[in-house]
């Protein structure tokens, strides 16, 4: 069966939940007026089409999650003390920017596929963490302002999907701690996943760490960087 939710409008006392039975949803075109403490959480049992224009619930979580297939943002997505969480299934497409305040940015796949991110990902200091079943690839610029970036391709072990930075697809943050970028790939039970990298910029004092050998597997891919980008961390630890 499908369910199409159409439009809310008005202020949002409490959380919103619309779940399919085993079928898809379309969610038309929302008017939120979001108030502290507000959530917008959307699940579908089967595809979740989102609409054409941008959602912000402001203090609120804002929660898209497809439990049958893919994702794909069709719009701008943030809120601004609230996290944002998007996941699919099978694959998850950030094709238009992502923006948060203090709220952190959660990006998954659950059962398989890749987190494609071409559009750009903005924060105050809302952390990013990224979990990818297979692949996480990157063709926009990320800045997390104080937050920290946490990166994990290929978190079902298997195969040689990677992490990928194309290049000008940079990732800034101001965090000077010992998480400030964390990007790994395979698991302890395998993967042979590389990672390819551009510019990465931390806090001076932090660490940049990136490993293909996640939880002591012997069988990751290599780790290589663009011609002329930088790995900066200032008077930090940059470890490969």
């Amino acid at each position: 069966t499908a369910l199409t939710a159409h439009p809310i409008v008005g202020r949002l006392l409490s959380t919103i939940v619309f779940v399919t039975n085993g079928g898809n949803l379309t969610l038309n075109a929302p008017t939120l007026n979001a108030v502290a403490g507000s959530d917008l959480a959307v699940t579908a049992t089967g595809s979740l089409t989102l609409p054409g224009s941008s959602i912000n619930t402001l203090a609120g979580n804002l929660s898209l999650r497809s439990t049958g297939s893919s994702l794909s943002t069709a719009a701008t997505l943030g809120t601004t003390s609230g996290t944002l969480s998007l996941s699919g299934k099978t694959g998850l497409n950030v094709q238009h920017a992502l923006q948060t305040g203090s709220g952190p940015i959660d990006l998954a796949t659950t059962t398989s596929g890749d987190v494609v991110v071409s559009a750009t990902i903005t924060s105050t200091s809302g952390a990013l963490t990224v979990n990818a079943r297979d692949a996480v690839s990157l063709s926009a610029p990320v800045n997390t302002g104080s937050g920290a970036i946490t990166l994990n391709a290929n978190t079902d072990g298997t195969g040689a999907q990677g992490f990928t930075q194309a290049v000008g697809a940079t990732l800034t943050t101001s965090n000077a701690g010992a998480g400030a970028v964390s990007i790994g790939v395979n698991t302890s039970a395998g993967g042979t996943g590389g990672a390819v990298l551009d510019g990465i910029t931390v806090g001076s004092g932090g660490t940049i760490s990136v490993r293909t050998n996640t939880g002591g597997n012997a069988t990751g891919g290599s780790i290589t960087q663009a011609a002329g980008s930088l790995l900066d961390a200032g008077t930090g630890t940059v470890s490969l």
